[in-house]
């Protein structure tokens, strides 16, 4: 456990807020300190948050970027053909190894001349490495909060191909979801699900304009609602560092 409460430390960028959910990754894992894969994950993200932390940085830029490539062949030549036990009857594994190939390929060839589109191609990088974890075993709590994952990627997605039903269709999805954790929470992680509710109430509000695309409200609606639900991570994530800092005292006396 204590390997994925390290990637609390990892991401850090002032904005947009950076949805690698390494929070996520310590609520839900159950696997070793040591585990090789856990390792490889936390360097693989480090790189991405540094580029994404200096995407804009000219002279920075093109070596954080040549970092990442290269942390990524060795990350995808180790498991992709050989994942950890737990993923080794998850069918869509080598897919995701090659959707997340084809992204760093496309923030490569972005990043010169589009940087800004470059970066939210980072963004959909850390998105969708956590889903790497879908077939991990975990409780039904961190099965959802995982599934948030999902449908925030799902969102964003329809937001830049500019799909008002897949768009609505991912608001109510992502409300009902809400609903569902507001209710396996305590009652100070349940008033930070309404906040992140009450957000996602203005973005499927924003969702059904017809203009929907043709102004910043949606962009600024989906980034805060997303910005909210990494926030409850944090929390939850906080309280499971906390109670094995206890169990571990306690075993130790």
């Amino acid at each position: 456990m204590r390997l994925f409460i390290l990637l609390l430390a990892l991401i850090n960028l002032a904005a947009p807020v950076w949805p690698c959910d390494v929070n996520l990754f310590a609520i839900i894992s159950g696997t070793s300190r040591h585990d090789a894969f856990g390792e490889a994950v936390i360097k693989l993200v480090q790189k991405d948050q540094n580029l994404g932390s200096n995407y804009l940085d000219e002279v920075k830029s093109p070596q954080l970027l040549a970092d990442l490539m290269r942390q990524w062949v060795e990350f995808s030549t180790a498991f992709a053909v050989f994942p950890p036990e737990w993923a080794r009857n998850d069918k869509n594994w080598l897919a995701k190894f090659n959707d997340l190939g084809a992204i760093i390929g496309r923030i490569r060839s972005l990043l010169p001349s589009d940087p800004e589109r470059a970066h939210d191609e980072m963004l959909k990088f850390s998105r969708r490495l956590s889903l790497l974890y879908e077939l991990m075993p975990m409780s039904e709590r961190s099965r959802l909060l995982l599934s948030f994952t999902a449908c925030f990627d799902a969102l964003w997605t329809a937001f830049f191909a500019q799909n008002h039903a897949d768009l609505r269709h991912h608001c109510d999805d992502l409300l009902q979801k809400c609903a569902r954790l507001a209710e396996m929470v305590d009652e100070e992680t349940a008033a930070a699900v309404r906040v992140m509710t009450d957000r996602a109430v203005q973005l499927r509000v924003a969702a059904r304009q017809i203009n929907a695309f043709k102004t910043m409200t949606l962009r600024l609606n989906l980034a805060g609602t997303e910005g909210e639900f990494i926030r409850i991570n944090e929390k939850l994530s906080a309280e499971i560092a906390q109670t094995q800092v206890e169990n571990e005292n306690t075993a130790a006396h």
